[in-house]
């Protein structure tokens, strides 16, 4: 027996109908301010926990920091080149003497700057999880990520880490393997790359190269992230040894892709986001690993996650973790952030952006449910 309820605490307002368990109908509507989200485009249930007061402001947590945002004009620039395809430069913090990484975001992806810092908080703050630090900053009038190096360098008294991207191992095995393209980033590769390498010269144990995996996996598969191209994951081998590096370059993940003209296109006229749109996003949705042969297209999320469970089914864990991760924490501080980051556009983190994040992280969990319960059927 289900039962309708409509519930108004501080900047939210809820009409749904409500399942015993607590679960909202499809039919249910959730608003964020005057923003409504309708549930009647799913022919399932959307799981979505509702209803809490207007949250504190939230600045700084253990994995990103956005208040007060950060002015870098006068740190000095280090000379390291750096890859990968958005606009960046290491810099040096005079107070410390540490290397951070300022990032831009790609043309017309301002929202990349908002995608990498709530990366970094499911990831740390909410999972636990190992992953790089993010701010935001200002730099000669351009807002970008702070991001704090994930190995050290040489830097003063410290020794110096190596940093060693995928790249450089999938090569070593595939001679063919081409960087810029990536069409033979495949889950076989992966194995070898594992075995003969990452184990046999480095020392790592197969369950951390395999672990690292499956968060991995799991993670990109929440937040939608489609380049987890071999750049963006490596090695660090340094005086203690060697180990897999913690999660970066987060930021192509969350719709960070849509401008305002498509964002407001994922809405229909009378502001209710179009659950239909986000339906066909989880199905054809990609990640930038292939599950077998080498191809032009990486592999839709859940065909990737169901084939790597069935190699490494001890991977399931961290999955299950992700399953659990909060929306609701994720929604609070957002909220927080457009209350007080006082950001105009292009970089405004608006109610529709919100709303539109919260579809696409509630989409991944529909994903991770589909790939759990696939592999409990299988079993």
């Amino acid at each position: 027996m289900s039962h309708v309820r409509t519930l108004v605490r501080g900047n939210f307002a809820v009409s749904s109908t409500c399942t015993p368990d607590r679960r909202i109908c499809s039919n249910s509507r959730i608003a964020i301010g005057s923003l409504w989200l309708c549930g009647s485009a799913l022919d399932h249930v959307l799981t979505i926990q509702v209803v809490r007061g207007y949250p504190a402001t939230v600045t700084h947590c253990n994995f990103i920091s956005w208040l007060p945002i950060v002015r870098v004009d006068s740190w000095q620039k280090a000379e390291e080149l750096l890859t990968g395809s958005r606009v960046k430069v290491t810099l040096i913090d005079p107070g410390t003497g540490k290397h951070y990484i300022f990032k831009l975001p790609k043309l017309q992806r301002e929202h990349q700057i908002w995608s990498e810092l709530l990366a970094s908080y499911i990831a740390g703050d909410l999972l636990g999880w190992e992953v790089q630090h993010t701010s935001i900053a200002w730099r000669n009038g351009q807002l970008g990520n702070l991001l704090t190096y994930i190995y050290e360098p040489r830097v003063r008294d410290c020794a110096q880490e190596s940093f060693i991207e995928g790249w450089s191992p999938c090569k070593q095995v595939d001679p063919d393997y081409d960087v810029k393209r990536g069409t033979r980033h495949t889950l076989p590769l992966l194995g070898r790359v594992c075995d003969e390498v990452l184990v046999a010269q480095y020392g790592i144990s197969r369950s951390d190269v395999m672990d690292f995996w499956a968060r991995t996996f799991a993670f990109d598969t929440l937040i939608s992230n489609t380049d987890r191209h071999a750049e963006n994951w490596a090695i660090i081998k340094g005086e203690s040894g060697t180990r897999m590096s913690p999660l970066y370059d987060n930021a192509s993940s969350l719709g960070c892709g849509l401008d305002k003209a498509g964002l407001d296109r994922a809405f229909d006229k009378n502001g209710a986001i179009l659950l239909n749109r986000i339906e066909k996003m989880r199905k054809k949705g990609r990640h930038h690993v292939r599950v077998n042969l080498p191809c032009k297209h990486g592999s839709n999320f859940e065909d990737l996650c169901g084939a790597f469970l069935d190699i490494y089914p001890e991977g399931r864990p961290w999955f299950e973790e992700v399953e659990t991760v909060q929306i609701d924490a994720v929604r609070d501080l957002m909220m927080s952030i457009d209350a007080k980051s006082e950001l105009q556009e292009p970089y405004r983190l608006s109610k529709k952006r919100q709303a539109h994040i919260c579809a696409m992280l509630t989409m991944g969990k529909e994903r991770i449910k589909n790939i759990l319960d696939k592999d409990r059927f299988d079993d």
